[in-house]
């Protein structure tokens, strides 16, 4: 468990029982440090009383998803995003956690810098004042500027997945736009 790349817990009435090697390092404690310290103290502000909720409902025998996602405060004060895994075992006759988490920052800091590109790029489609459409294959649309809805009269939901050729076109100028399609 010392070499492992991942961050391994067992947690027992709100207390660090066992932490590795990695969970130390990643929040800036010695090895030996955290056991008996409420993991509580070591959990990202705001993700707190989601934390402590599951824990609870956990210990009570509830039956919750084994995966999910939340901050603890890094070695340097920062967030630090964990992906954790967590069996319920017994441990010295009582209800415990094992916990695996691995360090998914980087991650979540390249799912945020996408998602911050996607908007600045939907930003520019939708000042253009053309109508910008891309089309799958088939024809049937997957994105189309405001000004597109716009000049066609329609909204983005009576538009995205129909087809452009028979929603969007006279009839008699489709056989013609198709040849170039």
């Amino acid at each position: 468990m010392e070499k492992a790349d991942e961050a391994i817990t067992i947690l027992q009435n709100g207390l660090f029982i066992f932490a590795n090697h990695k969970t130390c390092k990643l929040v800036g404690k010695q090895e030996g440090e955290l056991e008996g310290k409420p993991f509580v103290d070591f959990v990202w502000p705001e993700d707190k009383k989601k934390v402590v909720s599951n824990h609870k409902r956990r210990m009570t025998g509830e039956v919750l998803s084994n995966n999910f996602e939340f901050r603890i405060i890094g070695a340097d004060g920062s967030p630090v995003w964990l992906s954790v895994s967590i069996t319920e075992i017994q441990y010295n006759g009582k209800p415990a956690t094992l916990n695996l988490a691995t360090d998914i920052t980087m991650h979540k800091q390249l799912e945020e810098v996408l998602l911050e590109s996607k908007k600045t790029a939907e930003s520019y489609l939708n000042i253009a004042a053309e109508i910008i459409v891309s089309l799958d294959a088939k024809g049937n649309i997957t994105l189309l500027n405001d000004s597109g809805c716009r000049l066609l009269g329609y909204n983005h939901n009576e538009l995205i997945g129909k087809n452009w050729f028979k929603t969007c076109l006279p009839e008699k100028s489709r056989e013609n736009v198709l040849m170039v399609y």
